[in-house]
């Protein structure tokens, strides 16, 4: 196909050095909208394909070729003199063609909002798409630099084109510059192959609001990747397109699949839990994880389960489990799991990773999963998979079957990427930001869509991340996303709030009557929480109503809980004297310097090597080094060792209080806020540690023993709580005492 002359020497991207080269707007466009095509062929997934689908009212191939059109006519404002005078170089070539310049051009105005304001237009105009489609289309495509043009902003530019059509020196364009607008968009639609002629036959109103906000997502992603100069060469001027348009599919189809966005598909086949953790397999599963593998065949659409459980019950194994049931059944896209630390981040990376490399071991997959927090770009687990990004996959040396690789391409590593990536596990501020008025914030939304968001602690958050939350929830929902809230403590109202954000209500209606429910039975309410015991399953059916379902904890022995003095000088012999023939304890601190304090003060009672300190004030680098050496020596057990556990004791802050999977025989804590107490209880005995012979637990430790530190006492009988009164509310310590 043969370009019209003056579209020629139209330019998107320029080069200066070595050489001055262009690659010009038919091209780019082209580019783009081949990317988004292959996107949505090989990396999208059959729940997006079919979310686009229906937001549209159009057949799942059709919805494809007018996302794609769409997509790629997003850079149509750089048809404009305001973007086109950037480059002094290319005027000459410009003017030849026909085109003139004003000597007052007003640079401030975005090309995105030019081509918002003219696509609407054009869309309407000549594709026939009604006007309320046509705006919003084009402001969703046309904000692909992070932020949409504003209502009042697209009327008067409207007006400006309107009143200046055919004025050639206008900053925006109107005569010359608006057929070429008219023309590239042509060109562009006559590539793509719309059905229908090119002719609109879908909705007829406003798209709804999710629906534009992954499109806007999906278009963002594939002008990056379009605009990334090592695969998309520059092609110079080109009159005739014939040869650049089997170049550019090649092109798209390779940068694609070499970021690594089509290197995972969901899997068609489901596993069962004992098939995906040794865990399980060695043990069987635990009430909690029965109870989420019966109510798996009722979460037949995207939903919301929340689990309240006791510490150490396989809620972490449950929620996996949930994530694999609805990649299989809705072919979502991954996963995320959210933390409350860095910390417990870095150590769930290192479980969701075994996970994949054992899930997808013979898939040939090449599963991506990225660490995110504000220190993921120090972690050497993240680094080595990026390292393993930029290898060949592997091949079995047994059957020469492909082996799936678990890596993290460096794409995904770059801000505000790392939510695309299929896997993440990462803070919660990183899920929270989704809903923040910050650039681009669609491009998170769109990294979240159709996947599973799993959001642990849900207890832990103050009052501000607990509203963001809510609102998180309600976009999850309308994204299609399904969520899996996990908590060992959460009130009642929390748990009612939670669940009617997800649902899209605003608030719960108190006061309806629901029968109690028994274990493993069910009970419905459309207006509150159906009345059932802790420990729960809570979660919504097809037509958004609250079931909920009840299971017995596994059998622990009750925890012990023995006050002992405040002072190290008072306790400190008797720790060292109960772990003489052995065992591991933890103490607890509220603040960094008492937890130094202590440390300095238990130095001389114990061995070089029995005793460590660790808290969020150390250098980066040393803090991941006594993290990596808590977990291996207080962590999960992989093979049981019959021997007797060493001598060992860590003195900590709140850093080990929550999701980290650390094991203790004694625990010594200061006073916090009961629900703190308990979560920092969840690491006493976590584990079976029985091996073939003999307990590897010491026996003088047959239950969980918890050293409450008894605060001091003011004169007028109060406790004094000391710094501690400083990290927690003095109201809600006293309450806990």
């Amino acid at each position: 196909m043969k370009l019209p002359p003056y579209l020629v020497p139209l330019w998107a991207k320029w080069q200066a050095e070595p050489s001055a080269r262009m690659h010009s707007v038919v091209c780019h466009l082209l580019d783009v909208m081949h990317v988004a095509d292959e996107l949505w062929r090989t990396a999208l997934g059959d729940g997006m394909r079919q979310q686009f689908a229906a937001g549209i009212d159009l057949p799942v191939d059709d919805a494809r070729r007018w996302i794609a059109f769409w997509v790629g006519a997003h850079d149509l404002g750089k048809v404009s003199p305001v973007f086109q005078r950037k480059v002094t170089d290319a005027i000459p070539a410009l003017r030849a063609a026909g085109f003139e310049f004003s000597t007052t051009v007003d640079d401030s105005i975005p090309h995105g909002e030019v081509s918002a304001v003219e696509l609407s237009r054009l869309l309407n105009s000549e594709h026939g798409l009604p006007k309320p489609v046509a705006r919003q289309v084009a402001q969703a495509v046309g904000g692909h630099h992070g932020r949409f043009i504003v209502a009042r902003r697209a009327t008067e530019l409207g007006k400006r084109l309107d009143s200046g059509i055919d004025d050639e020196l206008d900053d925006i364009g109107g005569g010359l510059w608006a057929d070429a607008r008219r023309d590239v968009l042509r060109v562009l639609a006559s590539m793509a192959n719309l059905p229908n002629g090119g002719k609109w036959d879908g909705i007829e109103t406003h798209p709804s609001t999710n629906w534009l906000l992954t499109l806007a997502g999906l278009t963002t992603v594939a002008d990056w990747m379009g605009s990334m100069s090592e695969y998309f060469e520059m092609a110079g001027p080109i009159e005739d397109l014939s040869e650049y348009l089997p170049l550019s599919r090649q092109r798209a189809e390779r940068v694609v699949r070499e970021v690594g966005w089509s290197g995972w598909q969901a899997p068609r086949v489901a596993r069962s839990p004992e098939m995906l953790f040794p865990i399980v397999r060695r043990y069987g599963l635990r009430p909690l994880q029965i109870a989420v593998e019966e109510i798996k065949p009722s979460l037949r659409q995207p939903s919301l389960v929340l689990i309240e459980a006791p510490m150490g019950e396989g809620k972490t194994e449950a929620a996996m489990s949930l994530a694999e049931h609805w990649s299989v059944t809705l072919q979502q896209r991954g996963c995320y799991f959210a933390l409350p630390t860095m910390a417990t981040s870095n150590q769930m990376f290192g479980r969701v990773r075994e996970f994949l490399e054992q899930r997808y071991e013979d898939s040939g997959d090449r599963v991506n999963l990225l660490l995110l927090h504000g220190r993921a770009s120090l972690s050497e687990a993240l680094q080595e998979l990026v390292s393993a990004a930029k290898h060949p996959q592997g091949i079995s040396d047994d059957s020469g079957q492909a082996r799936g690789d678990v890596v993290a391409s460096e794409w995904f590593t770059y801000r505000k990427r790392g939510l695309l990536a299929p896997f993440g596990v990462g803070t919660v501020d990183q899920l929270l930001m989704a809903v923040l008025p910050v650039k681009h914030v669609f491009v998170r939304l769109f990294g979240l869509a159709q996947k599973t968001v799993i959001i642990d602690e849900v207890h832990a958050y103050d009052a501000y991340m607990s509203v963001l939350l809510e609102h998180l929830l309600r976009w999850l929902r309308s994204l299609g996303t399904s969520v899996v809230l996990l908590s060992a403590t959460l009130p009642k109202s929390r748990r009612e709030a939670l669940l009617a954000a997800y649902r899209g209500r605003n608030e719960v209606t108190a006061g309806s009557r629901t029968r109690e429910s028994s274990d493993r039975s069910l009970t419905t309410s459309a207006t509150e929480t159906p009345a059932s015991t802790y420990p729960r399953l809570s979660w919504l059916d097809e037509r958004g109503e609250i079931q909920t379902r009840s299971f017995h904890a596994s059998k622990r022995t009750a925890l012990q809980v023995v006050l002992q003095p405040n002072e190290v000088a008072d306790w400190g012999p008797m720790l060292r004297a109960a772990l003489e023939h052995g065992g591991c304890a933890a103490v607890i601190c509220n603040t960094v310097t008492r937890a130094q304090d202590v440390f300095r003060e238990l130095q001389p009672l114990f061995k070089v090597g029995e005793l460590d300190l660790f808290h969020a004030r150390f250098p980066f680098e040393e803090r991941e080094e006594r993290e990596r050496r808590a977990l291996a020596q207080f962590g999960r057990p992989k093979d049981l060792d019959p021997s007797l556990r060493p001598r060992r004791v860590l003195v900590a802050t709140q850093v080990i209080e929550q999701s980290l999977d650390i094991d203790f025989d004694l625990m010594v804590t200061e006073l916090a806020p009961v629900d703190l107490v308990l979560q920092r209880s969840g690491r006493l005995q976590r584990h079976e540690r029985i091996g073939d012979a003999v307990r590897d637990r010491p026996i003088w430790f047959e239950s969980p023993t918890l050293w409450l530190l008894t605060p001091q006492w003011r004169d007028d009988c109060l406790p004094d709580w000391g710094p501690s009164g400083w990290v927690y509310e003095p109201h809600i310590l006293l309450r806990s005492w």
